[in-house]
């Protein structure tokens, strides 16, 4: 599926308004659930977790495979579909998190709770750090 489609299917979810009959009042359902229970979509310290935490119900995320990220952002009626080319989860996390905190859905006292996940080390074969992922400064300017 194209990113672009992802997005706009993701987007429609995040307005409830737009779906026809019961499938608002279940797309509405599905967010508050992933946000009231952010531990049943990811477990209780996984990335979306914390995330989904942190964002207090501002935004549900969900990971998926391959380097696939989404995101619903119901007050901006908005959908994020991310996708990293390599296939790493550890980029699409910290892609997600940097576009949620550009759009000001990320507080500083969440961005304190989610600074583990907002970089990411990178290990050479011996297991010694030689590096980090993070967002690069200006990129969204």
């Amino acid at each position: 599926m194209p990113l672009v489609t992802m997005a706009r299917a993701l987007a429609r979810m995040a307005d409830p308004g737009s779906l026809a009959g019961s499938r608002g009042e279940a797309a509405a359902r599905i967010h508050e659930c992933m946000t009231g229970h952010p531990e049943m979509v990811r477990g209780t310290v996984g990335f979306d977790t914390a995330l989904m935490r942190a964002g207090q119900g501002r935004f549900a995320t969900k990971t998926g495979a391959e380097g696939v990220h989404a995101g619903i952002v119901p007050a901006l009626k908005l959908g994020i579909a991310v996708k990293v080319e390599d296939g790493a989860a550890r980029a699409s996390r910290i892609a997600m998190a940097a576009i949620l905190d550009h759009l000001g859905l990320i507080d500083e006292g969440a961005r304190v709770q989610l600074v583990d996940h907002m970089t990411a080390p990178v290990t050479n074969a011996a297991g010694k750090k030689v590096g980090a992922l993070r967002i690069a400064a200006g990129w969204a300017d």
